[in-house]
């Protein structure tokens, strides 16, 4: 049988297949996701190094877990999926983090974020900076600066990285405006959600403005070149060197939304870092985050070739 593969297809999967060329360093919580079906490993950290993984790029995590059953569990889930644990730290009193995860009618997800938990108290040490000044980007979220340890411990690590991707992740009550400007202030590029720009809407007074002016406006507010912005189903628009890119999103069932924005973003990445066009890379986030909305968990199985499939690109 003869296939004939579309150039963008075969050039795209050539992209995909070369060895990980780039290194990227995830910062903070990983946890279980406690779902009324049983736990999942979880945390934005996590699954963004998860996803970036299956996306041929290498990850590295640093976090904290307890010296508990939980703790080797989420150990033992990482060597699995490829990952090492060599910037996970060991907590010697406080526990492993967990999650109460609870979905409404339209599957998307609240949570119940237990604290104090071991990556509150991520502890910063020389191989830390070693790690992110020989890698290509950090990624890193609010949530673990609720706690002063692992908040000192990122400053202390942004100064060295070469791309900060802050990826705002609010959950309340775990974050301060002003900590949330200053890292805004401190990343290259910012990942927000629909809720999360609403949120900056009524701090910056843009309610009437569109979402072009809005994005355009926290751009120049904050000195961040770069914002990506998801919209759930309605798709996700970027603004890049002054110009917005706008995908309408793919239609899928969706089974529940826990961990697909963190998908979209290891997407957004891979493409980043690759240097691939800008709408292709955000065609190819859109496809990424419905096709794990599509399943259930943070981190289900999945493929290269189902992501260009559903892209069509």
């Amino acid at each position: 049988m003869l296939i004939v593969l579309q150039p963008n297809y075969l050039s795209l999967n050539l992209v995909f297949s070369l060895i990980k060329m780039h290194q990227v360093a995830c910062f903070g919580e990983i946890l279980w996701d406690n779902f009324p079906t049983g736990r999942k490993p979880g945390g934005a950290p996590m699954n963004v190094a998860l996803n970036l993984n299956k996306l041929r790029v290498k990850s590295e995590i640093i976090s904290s877990v307890g010296e508990d059953q939980d703790g080797e569990d989420l150990a033992s889930f990482l060597l699995q999926c490829g990952l090492t644990t060599q910037y996970i730290q060991h907590h010697k009193t406080l526990p492993t983090g967990f999650v109460d995860v609870i979905l409404d009618k339209n599957k998307q997800a609240t949570y119940n974020i237990v604290k104090p938990v071991a990556w509150d108290k991520i502890q910063y040490t020389q191989s830390l900076t070693d790690l992110i000044s020989s890698s290509d980007a950090l990624v890193f979220g609010s949530l673990a600066c609720r706690n002063k340890t692992s908040h000192q411990t990122l400053l202390k690590l942004l100064p060295e990285c070469k791309l900060a991707i802050f990826d705002m992740n609010l959950r309340p009550p775990h974050f301060e405006i002003n900590l949330l400007e200053d890292l805004m202030n401190k990343c290259h590029i910012l990942k927000i959600n629909e809720h999360e720009l609403e949120y900056l809407e009524q701090r910056y007074s843009l309610k009437k403005a569109t979402t072009e002016t809005q994005i355009k406006t926290i751009s120049n507010l904050t000195n961040t070149a770069i914002i990506v912005l998801t919209l759930g189903d309605k798709g996700a628009s970027i603004l890049h060197q002054g110009t917005i890119y706008n995908h309408p999103g793919f239609p899928v069932r969706v089974t529940d939304t826990v961990g697909a924005g963190d998908a979209f973003l290891a997407a957004f990445i891979s493409g980043y870092l690759r240097k691939l066009p800008m709408q292709k890379t955000l065609t190819l986030a859109c496809a990424t985050g419905a096709l794990v909305a599509s399943r259930t968990g943070a981190n289900p199985d999945y493929s290269i070739d189902e992501i260009l499939k559903i892209s069509n690109i």
